[in-house]
């Protein structure tokens, strides 16, 4: 004998106990829905769907909380097993079942059927995530989201319907739905996807400040997260708070440490906060790895070249200087910021044939 079965049967008893007289259709309509429990038969839910409706045609019938629940337990269920629709209804099954459940969720005896009222919402549930499926297949993501949400508002709270809910209001541009959703599964069940999304929504927005806040949310949760800690570091690097890229780029570094964009950005930082020694360090690890990395050359060579016109008498980083901007003019001939740095340099150095030579290929690039 199955779940299904005993839950009608109590159903049964449970009406019996009323002491209500000339109850014979209703009996007949737990009996055939009981009878469909074993068989699966759909006949028999057909049966037992006209036994309740005959039982269902005066307002005092459709108050009476016993027939509420029958019918009830019949049309949720014909929502799940009747997907397609195959017999002919008046009002949609699932229709039929919500207005019952809101009825019985009112009821004073509401308590005394707590397996029978589940019942009907995982049945409907069930064929509330059919329609789901069959909207999604057909790209129609607005009815998608009313199904998800009705199966939603049954189970309660459900990461796997929440998930699909933020993500196809997502897709229809529904952002400030969207977040809503994020928020609450960040909430409820965080994961480092839903905040990384909940940032990208916020930016979108934006709302940067709130967009900032949920990554560093994140990344306390997810420490090792890199896809959160590049995004804060990209943040604060944008607003040009060294300070804090810096704090952040050493934590990166740890996860990654032969980066080379890492260690270019550490560089830069350290440059533009005037610690030009630690700048030349991670300046250099990138070129321990990759010799032949543009932007490092360039910045090496510029830093010696900067730091020889506050101090020049330091011959030797002019010779630097020198070294490294002509490695980035080979990696790349056109760059007019490398050939004007070398027009200083060969100004400095009082090389005219060469600062000639640069010259005329800047005045070149420029007329290009």
């Amino acid at each position: 004998m199955n779940k299904t079965f005993l839950i009608v049967i109590w159903v049964l008893l449970s009406f019996l106990s009323f002491g209500v007289k000339g109850q014979t259709l209703i009996k007949e309509a737990t009996n055939s829905f009981a009878k469909y429990t074993q068989s699966h038969d759909l006949k028999d839910l057909e049966t037992a769907r006209q036994k309740i409706d005959e039982a269902y045609k005066t307002s005092k019938d459709s108050s009476t909380f016993k027939n509420i629940l029958t019918r009830g337990l019949i049309y949720s269920t014909l929502a799940a097993v009747d997907s397609n629709r195959k017999l002919d209804y008046k009002i949609d099954p699932a229709r039929q079942a919500l207005t019952c459940l809101q009825q019985l969720d009112s009821s004073k005896f509401r308590s005394d059927f707590k397996k029978e009222i589940e019942y009907i919402k995982s049945q409907l549930s069930k064929s509330f995530l059919y329609d789901a499926q069959v909207f999604l297949s057909n790209y129609d993501y607005t009815e998608a989201v009313y199904a998800f949400r009705k199966i939603d508002s049954l189970t309660g709270k459900n990461t796997s319907i929440n998930h699909n809910i933020a993500l196809l209001h997502q897709r229809i541009g529904n952002t400030r739905q969207a977040i809503e959703y994020y928020q609450q599964l960040v909430n409820d069940s965080p994961d480092s996807d839903y905040f990384l999304l909940l940032t990208f929504l916020y930016e979108q927005m934006g709302e940067e400040q709130s967009a900032i806040q949920i990554a560093q949310q994140g990344r306390l949760k997810f420490p090792e997260n890199k896809d959160l800690l590049f995004y804060e570091l990209n943040f604060f690097a944008d607003k040009k708070k060294f300070d804090k890229v810096i704090e952040l780029v050493q934590v990166a570094l740890k996860l990654d440490e032969y980066n080379a964009d890492l260690n270019y950005l550490a560089g830069f930082s350290f440059e533009s906060i005037g610690e030009y020694s630690r700048a030349e360090e991670y300046y250099e690890k990138v070129l321990n790895t990759n010799p032949n990395n543009y932007d490092a050359n360039y910045a090496l060579g510029l830093l010696y070249l900067q730091t020889y016109a506050m101090k020049p008498k330091k011959k030797e980083l002019l010779f630097r200087a020198k070294q490294f901007l002509l490695t980035a003019m080979e990696i790349d001939p056109n760059q007019l910021k490398t050939l004007q740095s070398l027009s200083i340099l060969y100004k400095y150095n009082g090389d005219e044939n060469q600062f000639k030579k640069i010259n005329n290929k800047i005045n070149q690039l420029k007329l290009n």
